[in-house]
């Protein structure tokens, strides 16, 4: 052993633990707070004038290592940073644990600053590699403080101080690395005697810190020993705990060790293992003792501190009735909580009767240890057990839920049905998760399969009469269940629907996901004579129609199913021949631009017309097609029509608009649509860009991978595709950040009610606006109002479907609708002003009214622009063309500079035989202003509509349409819609048009170029790509 002050090493502490002794610290084998502070004192007063590096550290976060891995795993990453400090630092430095997880190095004559720097990375480093366990999303890491001796100090208390401000300010800000002390860390808020108390650790002699709070007195490392080498050696866990527990009685003079373990009751404890040292105490092996919820919660909280522990000279009343003995009063009892996965399990009483124990912190520390001894004791024992019962049951059971496999289930459900008497009825509960498949792609299996297996346990759990319960497949499970004969059918179904929204609520809330919803499909059968294949297809069947309801889960097979299964066979049938002979019809719906009431699009769908010309409607054939596979036949005949009529009007040189069509699941499992379509466009050679397809979002939730692949294929011939029903299904937002779509359909839920509500307005704004963002085109279908109408087309929905335009028509009807309603190119006159007053195609010239027009630096490089200033009324006004106007639905488009704030002077005036109309960059309340005055023999009607830009030198482009079929006059300011206005009548008679003022303000004070008048009135999209395109020339 080596003299206080010497030149202490490594080796000397490895020394000194192999002699047991007392300055080291049992967990890690360095020296314990005290020994280290006196070694490191007895040096600095034999060494004066030496140099030193003082490192302080700790680990991060280390009661998040604690909580998750459990203390005897921290304690082995303890030891592993110990190990690896040592290993660093292997001469010439005090090393000790001063308290928790914290560490002190005095490196006495540092090689150099560097060094040190490289001491510090190395111990970070070490510490990021230390074995954390699997799987663990956290990394174990160290934050160190560094003074150095002379330069920061020569006192140790000094040292101490400042080493610990380094270290807290490598805490502050993102811990997992080091800092060397600089006067800019001094705690300047914390007096010098408060740190002292706070860290007297690091400089009074005999303070140990909380190095013994992790170790164990020699009884415990016996224990432990004793303890491996049961599980080792010992067949027989009881007596292998028997005698653990024993032997702890032995040690600490206790009179009675019980071990209760939680059982398959509600809040139930039996006594599976006790130790007595009398037979005077009664032995209470394997009784129970069922707790009632306030003494359940009792129990629990005595655990808040990790233990219990109870002394009757205390005074304090003994609140465990269950424990306490008639004829022995307690004098010390200590109870620990038996702990498994987080829940407590059970316990383990430590009693004494005689006398009171006074516990040390080791002995504690020992207890607590054995605890978790024990609950590894029950555990292995238990696991042991299972798993024999689980070799037997392999065969016979599916791995992942435990439930039985199918083949299985029906062996035993054909058995039932067999001895089926007429005093029961069998109950088959046909069950699945909607979505789950998306639940899997987009949060992993892991999660997929833990919600999959809490889903079969819980429907499983307490289903009287139970007969068996199976994993069909994926997600879809059946039950079946025996019941009375007088159980009411509305009784049953009753049961099961509160079953399922109480298992919706516990799924919902523990994986914190409200869209988890179980569709559960019933059939109760009633005759034994049934064929079970039948039963389980109806119960199957019901289980399908509650997946299409939005919130019931629970559907009934009644007989409306059994004609609608009946219904569905005819329709099977006759589906070839109504194919051959030309029953099927393919309608349209077209698609409206918003703002000008002009097709744009097509959605082509399926109707069945019956010989006497009566309908059988989509909704009544396609889920039963869809299920059995026909659906496929009938969308290629679909297809092919479509292709046929664009071919048709190509050839006969008619415009044509695209034309959708629609892509069932189906197809995606077939993998040959891809074939069909190539085989099409070699047939009918059509553009490409007439044909679109639209994926219903269901469809993308379902089989995502499949749907990319063909979306990829599909758009690579030049084909746009259409998302449907967007909004209908899962999770769509998370759809849209992967799939490569052109268009997005609102689905027509958004619009549900006459009249729009406010979240309603909110929902499809958002929508709308994300997807522009996105440079996905937005339809949205359903639309049946003009309230609706005129919402979408101020908020910026490119598209508009539904029946207030026009209802699905044959195709006749359809072509007729589309020559009268095709957008054509609009003709358009404009007048760039650049140095004279022509038009650019030079047929029309105009005129300055009352002065000589003046010009200066356009908007447009390299060219000029009208300039005005002002003045009196008509004065230097240019006067257009009235002939420019052709037709009553119009868009004027104009780019104005003001110089000044000018209140209610027109930049461009249209003025009609019955009104006019204005645009005025500086309106009232400096909002930029479109007017429309119409005037009739009773009065005047005005219309304003605008929004705020306040005056400054810039340029800016403002565009108004008017649309005289839907009566509806918008604002653009910079392509942005600045105003809407609707049920604006008509002006009549155009009189003239002038720029730079009008007969009734002040002329305008700024600039004026590239007036424009278009022969129809734009849409959003159109006004969007003009500004692209003159922002592009500036």
């Amino acid at each position: 052993m080596h003299s206080t002050g010497s030149g202490c090493t490594y080796d000397d502490m490895r020394s000194m633990k192999n002699q047991n002794y007392d300055g080291i610290d049992r967990l890690t084998g360095l020296y314990n707070g005290e020994y280290a502070l006196k070694e490191i004192q007895a040096y600095m007063e034999q060494n004066p004038e030496c140099t030193a590096a003082v490192y302080i550290m700790d680990i991060d976060n280390f009661r998040t290592v604690d909580e998750t891995l459990g203390r005897l795993f921290g304690n082995e990453i303890m030891k592993e940073i110990a190990a690896a400090i040592c290993q660093v630092f292997r001469k010439q430095a005090v090393i000790g644990r001063i308290g928790g997880d914290k560490f002190l190095i005095f490196e006495k004559n540092y090689e150099s600053v560097d060094r040190i720097r490289e001491n510090a990375e190395e111990l970070c480093h070490r510490a990021r590699s230390t074995f954390k366990g699997e799987d663990q999303n956290f990394v174990i890491s160290l934050s160190i403080g560094i003074a150095i001796m002379p330069d920061d100090g020569y006192e140790w208390k000094q040292l101490a101080q400042h080493a610990t401000q380094a270290l807290t300010y490598v805490k502050n800000h993102g811990k997992d690395g080091y800092e060397f002390y600089n006067s800019e860390m001094d705690t300047v808020d914390e007096p010098a005697d408060a740190w002292m108390q706070k860290n007297k650790s690091l400089y009074i002699s005999g303070e140990r810190g909380a190095d013994t709070e992790r170790s164990f007195d020699s009884f415990g490392y016996e224990l432990m020993d004793l303890a491996f080498q049961l599980i080792e050696d010992t067949a027989n866990v009881a007596n292998a705990i028997n005698l653990l527990i024993r032997k702890v009685g032995l040690h600490y003079g206790m009179n009675a060790v019980a071990v209760r373990e939680l059982i398959n009751k509600p809040r139930t404890l039996r006594y599976m293992y006790e130790y007595v040292d009398s037979r005077a105490i009664p032995n209470r092996k394997d009784s129970e003792w069922q707790y009632n919820m306030e003494e359940w919660k009792t129990f629990k909280d005595h655990f808040k501190t990790g233990y219990y522990l109870y002394y009757n000279s205390e005074g304090i009343d003994f609140d465990i009735p269950e424990i306490q003995s008639k004829d022995f009063l307690f004098q010390t009892f200590l109870e620990v909580p038996v702990i498994r996965n987080g829940e407590i399990v059970g316990c383990v009483d430590y009693i004494a009767f005689d006398r009171e124990i006074h516990y040390s912190a080791q002995d504690l520390s020992t207890l607590k240890m054995f605890t978790k001894l024990i609950s590894s004791y029950l555990f292995n024992a238990k696991s042991a057990y299972q798993a024999d019962l689980k070799m037997e049951d392999l065969n016979d059971h599916d791995m992942l839920t435990g439930l039985m496999k199918y083949i299985v289930f029906k062996k035993k459900l054909n058995a039932a049905l067999k001895s089926l008497d007429r005093q029961s009825n069998i109950v088959i509960i046909y069950s699945d998760l909607r979505h789950f498949k998306y639940i899997n792609d987009t949060y992993g299996y892991d999660v997929g399969n833990n919600l999959l297996k809490m889903f079969c346990t819980k429907a499983i759990r307490d289903v009287k009469g139970l007969i068996g319960g199976a994993r069909v497949y994926s997600d879809n499970i059946v039950i079946a269940a025996q019941y009375p004969e007088w159980f009411a059918d509305e009784r049953i179904y009753q049961e099961i629907l509160k079953k399922n929204n109480l298992l919706n609520s516990e799924l919902q809330d523990a994986f914190m996901d409200n869209n988890i919803n179980i569709c559960t499909g019933i059939f109760i059968v009633k005759n034994p004579k049934i064929d079970m294949e039948i039963a389980l297809s109806n119960a199957n069947m019901a289980r399908k129609e509650a997946k299409k309801k939005e919130r019931n889960t629970v559907v009934l097979f009644d007989d409306e199913m059994m004609q609608s299964v009946v219904r569905q066979m005819q329709l099977n049938a006759e589906l070839p021949n109504a194919l051959e002979n030309g029953n099927i019809k393919v309608y349209y719906q077209p698609k409206i631009e918003s703002g000008t009431g002009k097709i744009v699009g097509a959605e082509a769908l399926v109707r069945w017309q019956k010989e006497d010309g009566s309908f059988i409607y989509p909704d009544e054939f396609i889920p039963g097609f869809e299920e059995n596979g026909m659906i496929v036949e009938m969308d290629y005949y679909v297809y092919e029509n479509v292709f046929i009529e664009i071919k048709k009007r190509i050839d006969e040189g008619l415009p044509l608009v695209p034309i959708s069509m629609n892509i069932s699941s189906v197809h995606l499992k077939e993998g040959e649509l891809m074939d069909y379509i190539n085989y099409l466009f070699d047939k009918y050679p059509i553009p490409a860009k007439y044909v679109e397809f639209e994926l219903t979002e269901s469809i993308y939730i379902e089989n995502l991978e499949a749907a990319l692949e063909l979306i990829n294929s599909l758009r690579s011939k030049g084909i746009r595709i259409s998302m449907d029903d967007f909004g209908s299904g899962y999770s769509s937002l998370n759809l849209l950040n992967n799939l490569p779509i052109d268009i997005l359909k609102l689905d027509k839920i958004f619009l549900n009610g006459d009249d729009l509500t406010a979240n309603q307005k909110i929902i499809i704004s958002c929508i709308i606006e994300m997807a522009a963002k996105l440079n996905i085109r937005v339809v949205c279908e359903g639309v049946e109002t003009s309230e609706q109408v005129n919402f979408l087309t101020v908020t910026g929905c490119d598209m508009i479907q539904g029946y207030y335009y026009a209802k699905p028509m044959p195709q006749d009807d359809f072509n007729v609708y589309m020559d009268e309603h095709i957008k054509v190119k609009p003709t358009v006159v404009c007048f760039p002003f650049d140095g004279d007053l022509k038009s650019t195609d030079g047929k029309f010239e105009a005129q300055c009214l009352g002065g000589t027009p003046e010009y200066c630096n356009g908007v447009f490089c390299g060219k000029k622009a009208l300039c005005f200033k002002g003045g009196d009324i008509m004065q230097n006004v240019i006067s257009v063309p009235t002939k420019v106007y052709t037709n009553a639905s119009y868009t004027m488009s104009c780019w104005i500079q003001t110089d000044n704030v000018n209140r209610w002077s027109t930049a461009v005036t249209m003025e009609f035989e019955n009104g006019f109309n204005s645009i005025m960059p500086n309106a009232g309340d400096l909002k930029a202003d479109f007017r429309i005055k119409l005037s009739n023999e009773n009065e005047d009607i005005w219309h304003d509509t605008g929004c705020e830009i306040y005056p400054d030198v810039k340029w800016h482009m403002y565009t108004v349409t008017y649309n005289a079929q839907t009566k509806v006059a918008i604002l653009y300011i910079d392509a942005m819609i600045g105003g809407y206005m609707e049920s604006v009548d008509m002006l009549n008679g155009i009189n003239r048009i002038l720029v730079g003022g009008d007969i009734y303000t002040t002329p305008l004070n700024g600039k004026v170029a590239e007036l424009k008048f278009y022969n129809q009135s734009l849409s959003k999209t159109d006004v969007g790509q003009l500004y692209k395109e003159e922002c592009a020339s500036r």
